[in-house]
C-alpha cells in the first residue's frame, strides 16, 4: 500500500513537471513570436520613414532578396516604384516598370497614402498624354499611308506600318498588300490578295473606303466578302491569342530561377532547367540519392530530395 501511495505521488510530480515544461515552452514561444512581430513593426517603420525621406536605395537593398510572401517584401516594390518615378528621363519603359511594381504591392500603409496618390496622379497624367499622342500619331500615319498609296509604293507601306494595331491603319495596310499582290501579275498571289481584302470589314467607311470597295468588287461579291471576312477575322483572333500565349510563356520562362543548392526537386522542376532527360536513383540505408541528367552533359545531384551538387 505504501508503495502504491509513493508511486501515485511520483506520477503527480512528473505530471506537474511536464505541465510546467509545456507552459514554459508555450510562454517562450509566445515571447519569441511577440519579439519577432515587434522587430517586423520596427523595421516596417524604418522603411516607411526612409521612403518618405526619399532614401529608396536603403529599402531596396534590404528587401529586394526577400521572398515575395515575406510581409516586408511589400516595401521593395513600393520603394522601387517611387524611385523610378523620380527619374527625369521620360520613357515608356519607365512607366511600364512603375506599373509592374505597383501590381505586386499588397498594401499601402497610411503614412504613404499621400505619396501613392501623387504617384497615381502622375500615372494618370502620363496615360492621358499617351492617348493624345497616339491619336496624333495615328492621324499622321494615315496621311503618310495615303500619300504612299497614291504613289503606288506598297512595299514601303507594308514594311513601315505592317505591325501597327490601329484598325484603320491595318485596313489601309491590308489594302496595300492586296494591290501589291494583284499588280505582281503572278496568279498564285491572287488568293493572297483575297485574304488581305477579306480581312477588311465590308462596312468600313474610313479613309479611301469607296476606292477599297470598288477594288474588292472586282474579285468578290458583297456576300462572299462578308463570309470571308468572318473567317479571316476568326483566324486573326486565333493567331493573336496564340502569340499572346507564347509571349506569356516566354515571360514566365524568363522569370524562372536557375537551380541553386538547397532547392527541393519540385523547385528544380520549376526552374530554368526543368525536367531532366533521365534520373538515376540509388537507395541505401542512409537515404536516397538521385542524379538528374540534362542535355549538354549537365547534372544535378540530390540527397533525400534536396539539391546538393550542380555539375555543368
Amino acid at each position: 500500500m505504501k508503495r502504491i501511495i509513493m508511486l501515485f505521488f511520483a506520477i503527480l510530480v512528473l505530471s506537474g513537471c511536464s505541465l510546467n515544461n509545456e507552459s514554459s515552452e508555450k510562454a517562450n514561444s509566445d515571447v519569441k513570436e511577440e519579439n519577432d512581430t515587434k522587430k517586423i513593426k520596427e523595421k516596417e517603420q524604418e522603411y516607411i520613414q526612409s521612403i518618405l525621406k526619399g532614401d529608396y536605395d536603403t529599402v531596396i537593398k534590404e528587401t529586394e532578396e526577400l521572398d515575395k510572401d515575406n510581409y516586408l517584401s511589400n516595401y521593395s516594390y513600393l520603394a522601387s516604384a517611387f524611385k523610378k518615378a523620380t527619374e527625369e528621363r521620360e520613357t515608356e519603359i519607365k512607366y511600364i516598370y512603375i506599373n509592374n511594381m505597383l501590381k505586386k504591392v499588397k498594401f499601402v500603409p497610411d503614412e504613404l497614402e499621400q505619396k501613392m496618390n501623387n504617384l497615381q496622379k502622375l500615372l494618370s497624367k502620363r496615360e492621358e498624354e499617351e492617348k493624345d499622342r497616339e491619336e496624333v500619331t495615328i492621324s499622321e500615319r494615315i496621311n503618310a499611308i495615303v500619300k504612299l498609296l497614291d504613289e503606288h509604293d506598297y512595299d514601303a507601306i507594308i514594311s513601315e506600318y505592317g505591325s501597327n494595331e490601329d484598325e484603320e491603319v491595318r485596313t489601309l495596310v491590308k489594302y496595300a498588300r492586296a494591290l501589291n499582290d494583284v499588280e505582281s501579275l503572278d496568279v498564285s498571289y491572287v488568293s493572297m490578295s483575297l485574304r488581305s481584302l477579306a480581312w477588311i470589314d465590308p462596312n468600313y467607311n474610313g479613309v479611301k473606303a469607296d476606292e477599297i470597295k470598288s477594288f474588292a468588287s472586282k474579285y468578290l461579291t458583297k456576300e462572299k466578302w462578308a463570309e470571308l471576312h468572318e473567317q479571316e477575322r476568326s483566324y486573326d483572333a486565333l493567331m493573336k491569342a496564340r502569340n499572346e500565349r507564347l509571349e506569356k510563356e516566354a515571360e514566365e520562362e524568363a522569370r524562372k530561377p536557375l537551380p541553386t543548392i538547397g532547392m527541393t526537386t519540385d523547385e528544380v522542376l520549376n526552374s530554368k532547367w526543368g525536367r531532366p532527360q533521365d534520373i538515376n536513383r540509388t537507395t541505401t540505408a542512409n537515404g536516397t540519392s538521385e542524379q538528374w541528367v540534362y542535355d549538354g552533359y549537365k547534372y544535378l545531384y540530390f540527397e533525400d530530395g534536396i539539391l546538393t551538387t550542380i555539375q555543368d
